[in-house]
C-alpha cells in the first residue's frame, strides 16, 4: 500500500479473502474492505495529514486568487532550475494576464520579483523598459540568478554596483563599474542574449546584435581601467581634466559621479539578429523563450492543422491520434536491449508547455534529421498509456510522423500580403523592400496594401516579376524594416 504498487496489491487479494473466510467473516464484507484498502493504496492519507494538506491547499488557492502576481513570482523562484516547470508556470501566468518580463540589469534581483509602476527603474535617457499594461497591473521580472552562466557571485557584484551609484547607463558604464573577475565575458554574453541590457540598447538606439558586438571593446576598456587603478596610474589627460578623465568624486555619501554615454562608446555596425536567432539566444541563456516563441509566426497554420496542444493532448484518451505544433527539445537516442538498432525520446515544446514522445526504431532513421533541427514542426503521435509508478508516473505519446511547418506553409501559401502605413513610408524603405522581394524569388504573388488610417486603403498586385518564396527570412526582414507582423502569408 505504501509503495502504491497496484499489481502487488492485486496478488494479495486472494490470500486476504481466504484468511477472512477462515475467520468466518462475510465474503461481501471482506471484499468491500479489501477494495477500500486497494483504493487507499492508489493515493491516500490519514486524517491529520489530509487536514494539513486541506489547509495548505486553501491558503495556496487564496494567494493565487487574491495575489496572483506574487503567487506566480514565488512559484517561478521555487522552481527556477526546472525548465519544464518554468515553461508551464509562465504559460499559466500569461493565461491569467500576467506578463513575465525579460531580465534587466537595472531591475532584476536574484530571484523572480514583482514590479509595478512605483518599483520600475527608468532607464537613463529612455522611457521605462516595462510595457505600460504590465506597469499598471503588475508583472513579474525575471531574476538574474535564473540566467544560465550567471552565478550568485556575479549577481551580488551587479547589485552592489547598482546600489552604490544607481542605474547602469550603458554597457560600457556597466563594465566599468562591476568587477570583471566576477562578471566575465561569458556572463556578459549571457546577459546580452537574455535581453538584460535591452534598456541600455533602447537608450542608445541600437539592437542587441550591436550591443553584443561591442562586448569585446567594453570589457577590454574596463579591464585596462581596472589595471591602471590597481597600479595607481592616472592618465596624463586625466590630470588636466581632458578626454578620458576619471569621474570626480561626489559630495553625496555613497554616490559617485559617472560619465554619461558618449562618443567613446562605439557599437559596431552589424546585421540585426533575425527573430529566430534572438529567440535561440534567449533559449540558450534562459532555457526557454521569453520575448516570443518560434511558433508565433505560424499562428494561422497551427489553427488549421493541429488538433491538440501539449497541455490537453493526453485528454484525448489512450490510442487517440493527435497533431501538435512545436519545437523539439532534449532529443536522446538509446540502443535497443537486443543490440539491433536504436530508439529515441524527445520533448515537444509549444507555448503551453512540453510533452514527451517516444520514437520507435523503425521511424528513427527516417525522421532523425528533421527531429534534430531547431525548426518548428507539425508532429503527429498516438496517446500512450501513462507509465511508471506512484510519484514517477509519466505521460507520453508514440511518434508517428513530423513535417516542417515552413514546408506546410510553402505548400499552402499563394500570396504575400504586405500591409503598410502610407503616411510613414519613405523612398529608402520602399527601395529596401523591393530589394528584399527580388532577393527571394518564388511562386507567391505579392500584394502591397497601402493604408492611410481612417481614410483609405490601396491594394497593389506587384505582378509576376515580384513573386516571392514564402520563407522565414523574407518575412523577418520585412518585419524588421517596417515593424512586427506587417508581412502575412495567405
Amino acid at each position: 500500500m505504501g509503495k502504491k504498487k497496484a499489481d502487488v496489491m492485486a496478488k494479495e487479494k486472494a490470500g486476504f479473502l481466504e484468511g477472512a473466510k477462515q475467520k468466518k467473516i462475510d465474503p461481501k464484507v471482506a471484499e468491500r474492505v479489501f477494495d477500500l484498502m486497494e483504493k487507499f493504496a492508489g493515493y491516500g492519507f490519514n486524517r491529520s495529514h489530509s487536514a494539513a494538506y486541506g489547509m495548505l491547499t486553501y491558503q495556496t488557492a487564496y494567494l493565487k486568487h487574491y495575489h496572483p502576481v506574487e503567487f506566480f513570482a514565488a512559484l517561478l523562484t521555487c522552481d527556477k532550475d526546472d525548465t519544464d516547470a518554468i515553461v508551464k508556470f509562465i504559460a499559466e501566468a500569461k493565461g491569467h494576464g500576467i506578463s513575465v518580463l525579460r531580465p534587466d540589469v537595472n531591475e532584476s534581483d536574484t530571484n523572480f520579483t514583482v514590479v509595478r509602476a512605483a518599483d520600475v527603474v527608468a532607464q537613463p535617457g529612455a522611457s521605462p523598459s516595462t510595457p505600460p499594461t504590465a506597469r499598471e497591473q503588475g508583472a513579474i521580472r525575471f531574476g538574474l540568478g535564473a540566467v544560465k552562466g550567471v552565478g550568485e557571485g556575479a549577481v551580488e557584484v551587479i547589485q552592489a554596483a547598482r546600489a552604490e551609484a544607481g542605474p547602469f547607463t550603458s554597457l560600457f558604464d556597466f563594465c566599468k563599474r562591476v568587477d570583471g573577475r566576477k562578471v566575465n565575458r561569458k556572463v556578459l554574453e549571457a546577459l546580452v542574449k537574455s535581453g538584460a541590457f535591452d534598456g541600455q540598447a533602447k537608450a542608445a538606439g541600437i539592437s542587441r546584435a550591436r550591443l553584443y558586438g561591442a562586448l569585446g571593446t567594453a570589457s577590454d576598456r574596463a579591464a585596462a581601467a581596472q589595471r591602471d587603478k590597481e597600479s595607481g596610474q592616472t592618465s596624463l589627460l586625466g590630470l588636466f581634466g581632458g578626454a578620458g578623465a576619471a569621474s570626480a568624486p561626489s559630495s553625496g555619501r555613497g554616490q559617485q559621479a559617472r560619465p554619461e554615454a558618449n562618443g567613446d562608446e562605439v557599437y559596431p555596425e552589424v546585421d540585426e539578429w533575425l527573430p529566430k536567432e534572438m529567440l535561440a539566444y534567449e533559449k540558450e541563456s534562459l532555457g526557454f523563450y521569453i520575448s516570443g516563441h518560434p511558433l508565433d509566426r505560424f499562428a494561422g497554420e497551427i489553427r488549421r492543422f493541429t488538433t491538440a496542444t501539449t497541455a490537453n493532448c493526453m485528454e484525448k484518451g489512450v490510442r487517440a491520434e493527435v497533431t501538435l505544433a512545436g519545437v523539439v527539445v532534449d532529443f536522446q537516442e538509446r540502443s535497443m536491449k537486443s543490440g539491433n538498432g536504436k530508439y529515441a525520446f524527445f520533448k515537444l515544446e509549444d507555448q503551453a508547455g512540453q510533452i514527451e514522445f517516444m520514437v520507435g526504431s523503425k521511424k528513427l532513421d527516417d525522421y532523425r534529421d528533421i527531429l534534430t533541427r531547431d525548426d518548428p514542426l507539425l508532429v503527429t503521435g498516438t496517446v500512450d498509456a501513462p507509465y511508471g509508478e506512484g510519484d514517477t508516473v509519466r505521460e507520453r505519446l508514440r511518434f508517428n510522423d513530423a513535417r516542417l511547418l515552413t514546408a506546410v506553409r510553402a505548400e499552402k501559401s499563394t500570396t504575400l500580403d504586405v500591409r503598410l502605413n502610407a503616411e510613414t513610408l519613405t523612398t529608402d524603405t520602399l527601395v529596401t523592400l523591393k530589394r528584399l522581394i527580388l532577393e527571394h524569388p518564388g511562386s507567391c504573388r505579392t500584394l502591397l496594401r497601402l493604408r492611410i488610417p481612417t481614410r483609405s486603403e490601396t491594394i497593389m498586385d506587384l505582378g509576376d516579376d515580384h513573386k516571392v518564396a514564402p520563407n522565414e527570412e523574407l518575412l523577418a526582414r520585412i518585419d524588421q524594416l517596417f515593424g512586427e507582423r506587417v508581412a502575412v502569408l495567405r
